[in-house]
């Protein structure tokens, strides 16, 4: 892997890094809103927990 290869990597892992803050946040505000859980609304609309293992 190449030096410029490494870092497009780096800047998509950071990338995705927060895409998923902001998913988190917009369904923690969503929640709140509902007067639900986190994992409850997750469970409502169909959205997994994700896992890593």
């Amino acid at each position: 892997m190449s030096l410029s290869e490494h870092d497009r990597l780096i800047q998509i892992s950071t990338q995705i890094e927060q895409i998923g803050a902001q998913r988190l946040e917009a369904l923690a505000h969503l929640a709140q809103l509902r007067q639900v859980s986190l994992l409850e609304l997750m469970e409502s609309i169909g959205i997994l927990p994700v896992s890593y293992v």
